[in-house]
C-alpha cells in the first residue's frame, strides 16, 4: 500500500482482519484508509475504486465468491481487479500451510478461481504465474519449517510460483 501511495494511486485503501496488519499499514501508508474487516463486507461505497488488487490475502476469506461480488462492488464499470496468491491447488509445496497457521485456509484450484470470480460477474479474465528464474539457487537456502517441512516441499512452492488473476466487472 506504501508503493501505491507513493507512486501516486489515490484513494488507497485497505482492509484486514489483524491490528497489527493495521498498525503497520497506517504506519507505512499514512494517507490511506485502511479499515479493520472482513472481505465479505467491504465498507467502501460502490463504485468507489478503478482498481482493486489483493496480494497473498484471498484465501484467507473462507467465502471467496462474497468477497469476489463485494469487490465487483466496489470497483467502478471500467475498473480492474487483481488478485496474487501464492496457496493454490496446483502449487504443490504449499500444502502444510493450513498446518502451519493452525486453522482452515481455501485452496482452490486456478481454474475454481477464476470459476468462482466468473459466477459474480467478472470477465475478461488473464491469468499467468510468476515464478522466479532463480529457482534452484533459492531452494539451496531452504531450512526446515512447519511451511516447508522438506526442501522438496520448499522447491516445489518456488517452481510453481504464484498465481496471478487479471479480471474486469
Amino acid at each position: 500500500m506504501a508503493l501505491a501511495n507513493a507512486v501516486g494511486f489515490t484513494p488507497t485503501a485497505g482492509i484486514d482482519a489483524s491490528a497489527k496488519m493495521i498498525q503497520t499499514s497506517q504506519a507505512s501508508a499514512p494517507n490511506a484508509d485502511v479499515q479493520m474487516g472482513k472481505f465479505e463486507a467491504l465498507p467502501w461505497p460502490d463504485q468507489r475504486f478503478d482498481q482493486v488488487t489483493s496480494i497473498e490475502a484471498l484465501y484467507y476469506c473462507p467465502d471467496p465468491a462474497q468477497a469476489f461480488r463485494e469487490i465487483v462492488r466496489v470497483l467502478k464499470p471500467q475498473g480492474r481487479f487483481d488478485m496474487i496468491i501464492d496457496y493454490y491447488a496446483e502449487s504443490e509445496g504449499t500444502g502444510t500451510w493450513d498446518k502451519g497457521l493452525g486453522f482452515e485456509i481455501t485452496r482452490l484450484s486456478t481454474q475454481e478461481w477464476v470459476t468462482v470470480a466468473e459466477s459474480v460477474g467478472f470477465r475478461n479474465f488473464q491469468s499467468r504465474r510468476i515464478v522466479n528464474p532463480r529457482v534452484g539457487e533459492l531452494a539451496q537456502g531452504w531450512t526446515e519449517s512447519v511451511w516447508y517441512p522438506t526442501q522438496e516441499s520448499f522447491r516445489n512452492y518456488l517452481k510453481n510460483g504464484a498465481f496471478w488473476l487479471t479480471a474486469y466487472p
